[in-house]
């Protein structure tokens, strides 16, 4: 799917713009929230299990490892939103399948844009449906 994910440094005005509302939703809830989110949402995933648990860990460590600099986005947001869409019945399956496949290919760029790039495949593809 996505070789090289620094194709999108600094690229994603427009994409995040049009996920815009969701993110600030995402960036809005506490920690324990998100947490709570996410400890459901790995329950429904197929594989890419060791990524999110590398992604939550360096969230609660507090590093930046998922924070995208050049385009100002956070995995784990994105993630949240993954989840969000993962409890719609139309597109429940896809996206589990398609975060799962995302979270699989991290291990070959792991890097904050990486993690970004491939997630916002995710939302991009199921993001009519919020």
């Amino acid at each position: 799917m996505l070789s090289n994910s620094h194709t999108y440094d600094f690229a994603l005005a427009k994409v995040k713009k049009d996920i815009e509302i969701h993110l600030k939703k995402a960036e809005s809830l506490p920690k324990n929230e998100k947490l709570a989110i996410l400890s459901n949402f790995v329950k429904k995933l197929e594989s890419g299990i060791n990524n999110f648990h590398i992604i939550v860990a360096d969230y609660n460590y507090g590093n930046a490892k998922n924070y995208d600099t050049s385009n100002n986005i956070d995995a784990i947001d994105l993630l949240c939103i993954c989840a969000e869409l993962s409890e719609i019945e139309i597109c429940s399956k896809d996206v589990i399948e398609l975060t799962s496949i995302q979270l699989e290919d991290i291990s070959g760029g792991p890097c904050p844009i990486g993690r970004v790039a491939r997630l916002l495949q995710v939302v991009t593809s199921f993001i009519e449906f919020l």
